[in-house]
């Protein structure tokens, strides 16, 4: 439960640099005005007085708008206001007036970081990794979100090398041994701490991270010395008072457990000092109606509320856990799940959802393992099934899937959802019929799910009833108007049924959504050449080719086209590509069999139509 540590701005590290450009404003401007703003302000800052920071930053600023320092410093300030879209406009600031300070890139990192943009965060780490490999701040930082998103093994690999470049800062230690909690390492996480003790001997964090080692560990009175030492030194700190609950939560002491969630309630500032860990129940329960209602930032508060009043209440830290899924913060979501199966193993509930999101990572033998955890401890839970079913087509397993959509459909045969997951799968094997079924199915019980209708149309192209097709595409760019993929599915029922000019409409409709879209220039080529429009056809696959260079389609295509158009040897050039690229392209072989012959190299051209014949293709006497 102790926090972790957070980088430092303004680190000492960084004033070499800050003295170099306040000299250089000094020269300039004299000596008082420049330097006695920004150390004002960094006082301020570090005492936490932050507004009082950045008026002193913004007086420094009004004489030295060029330092690029001080613009940095004021990004300090904002953030820790919590106002990160202001510190990084100024550090966009910074980089931009001195783009080689590593500082900077590390500072904007960590806002970005703050504020939830961690792709954003890792990008500039990476940056000032590059600058300055040898500062160790950014290596912290970049292990930090690291940590945040559940990635262990790599936070740990920055922390390795932040405290060979600089071993003497407690934090990296700290945060090091968060990350060995997380794997479960609890030797090695209190050995890490048992350093940061040595950098900084009175380190109050450092004694309750090291104490939450030996709890998981087992250790109580370990783990109720460490805390106690950390509230002698810090007793005004309320995370310390919860994890020291926790101890006495094990020992079942309610009357410490009550006295210390009291005065975590005091130090928190709660309006009512009587709270205690019973309160935890109805943080939880309002956090619940809030997951319901999409509130999820909302729900997360609460059930924050509830795990600083009850950090063994393994529901909430399921619940916390969906809402985190439902923000896309999928590091968090699978830290909280793991907890919650360490409080709690027998929850089928925890093992379904950890399930869900193994396969919202892609990991899908983790999820269906979890998922038969699950149906294990509570078989009668449908929508178990299901999702197992999804992570078995995921994976390549269509009739697993399908088996598992049938068990659910006997337990709830009204699930609108079950039909259409198990018509997929259906689709997927090229059940063209029982996928109908099952789509017809889930829309008369009620289903919404958008795809539906262009995944029915689909089975309708392949069952060549191209009406009911385009009846369904149309219906689809009802519902999802800006998807281009839905007006290339129309225009293909539209060529297929002949009506090529229809086809054309439909395709230059999904490239007026989006210039770059391939699909809709190879297939709009198609089209022209169907209407004997070589010269329209030639320049769509020109640019499906330049759009995307590792389709075989787009070489086929344009290779077919060159040989219409009499140049048999460019033909031959991109139907080696397209062969190269898929080597299962029966209709690049047949296409550039026909070239050889043209050329007169018959015996090439023979093997190559005999190889297509051989792939199923038709007589390939016909086009030789």
């Amino acid at each position: 439960m102790s926090g972790r540590q957070s980088a430092k701005r303004g680190d000492r590290n960084m004033n070499r640099r800050l003295m170099r450009d306040l000299r250089e404003a000094v020269r300039i401007l004299g000596p008082k005005e420049v330097v006695d703003h920004n150390d004002r302000g960094n006082r301020y800052r570090e005492r936490g007085a932050y507004d009082r920071a950045l008026r002193e930053f913004d007086g420094a600023l009004e004489i030295a708008p060029f330092v690029s320092q001080i613009y940095s410093n004021r990004g300090n300030a904002h953030a820790g206001k919590g106002h990160f879209e202001r510190a990084i406009a100024d550090y966009d600031e910074a980089i931009r007036l001195e783009p080689d300070v590593v500082e900077h890139y590390t500072n904007r990192g960590a806002a970005k970081r703050a504020k939830g943009d961690i792709e954003g965060a890792l990008a500039d780490y990476a940056e000032g990794i590059r600058l300055d490999p040898r500062f160790f701040g950014t290596y912290y930082n970049r292990g930090n979100v690291y940590l945040d998103r559940g990635e262990y093994e790599r936070a740990i690999e920055d922390y390795v090398t932040s405290i060979r470049l600089n071993p003497g800062y407690a934090g990296t230690y700290i945060n090091m041994a968060n990350a060995q909690r997380g794997l479960d390492r609890y030797d090695r996480a209190i050995a890490a701490l048992d350093e940061a003790l040595k950098v900084e001997p009175d380190n109050a964090d450092a004694y309750a991270s090291r104490g939450e080692s030996y709890l998981r560990k087992g250790d109580e009175e370990r783990a109720l010395a460490d805390l106690d030492r950390a509230i002698s030194l810090d007793p005004r700190n309320a995370t310390f008072y919860y994890s020291r609950a926790e101890v006495y939560v094990r020992r079942l002491d309610h009357n410490r457990i009550i006295a210390d969630v009291e005065k975590a309630i005091r130090y928190n500032r709660r309006p009512d000092s009587t709270y205690h860990l019973t309160l935890a129940d109805a943080y939880r329960n309002r956090g619940d109606v809030f997951l319901k209602e999409g509130n999820y930032d909302r729900a997360i508060r609460e059930f924050n509320r509830a795990l600083k009043l009850n950090p063994d209440d393994a529901m909430a830290y399921n619940d916390r856990g969906v809402a985190y899924v439902s923000k896309g913060n999928y590091g968090r979501a699978m830290s909280d799940y793991n907890r919650a199966l360490r409080l709690n193993p027998g929850s089928s509930k925890t093992y379904h959802a950890r399930g869900r999101l193994h396969g919202l990572q892609k990991r899908y033998d983790k999820s269906i393992r979890d998922l038969d955890k699950a149906i294990e401890l509570d078989p009668d839970v449908a929508v178990a099934y299901e999702d197992r079913g999804i992570s078995y087509e995921l994976s390549g397993s269509p009739d697993k899937a399908i088996a598992n959509y049938d068990t659910a459909l006997k337990m709830n045969p009204e699930s609108g959802d079950g039909h259409f997951k198990r018509g997929c799968s259906r689709l997927s094997k090229k059940q063209w019929d029982k996928a109908l079924e099952d789509f017809d199915k889930a829309l008369e019980l009620g289903s919404t799910d958008k795809e539906i209708y262009p995944l029915r149309a689909s089975a309708y192209l392949e069952m060549k009833e191209y009406d009911r097709a385009i009846h369904d595409f149309d219906k689809a760019i009802e519902l999802i108007p800006r998807d281009p993929h839905h007006y290339v599915g129309r225009g293909i029922a539209y060529g297929r049924k002949g009506d090529q000019d229809a086809a054309v409409a439909s395709y230059g409709s999904a490239l007026r959504l989006d210039r770059k879209h391939a699909p809709g220039y190879i297939n709009r080529g198609v089209a022209y050449f169907e209407k004997g429009d070589y010269d329209a056809a030639m320049a769509d696959f020109q640019m499906a080719v330049r759009l995307d260079p590792r389709n075989h389609l787009n070489y086929s295509n344009r290779g077919e086209m060159y040989l219409h158009m009499g140049q048999p040897r460019r033909a031959i050039a991109d139907l080696d590509k397209a062969i190269r690229l898929n080597s299962m392209n029966g209709e690049a072989y047949k296409h550039r069999g026909n070239a050889y012959i043209e050329l007169g190299d018959r015996e090439r051209g023979m093997r190559d139509l005999a190889q297509y014949e051989r792939m199923g293709g038709d007589n390939w006497r016909l086009n030789a």
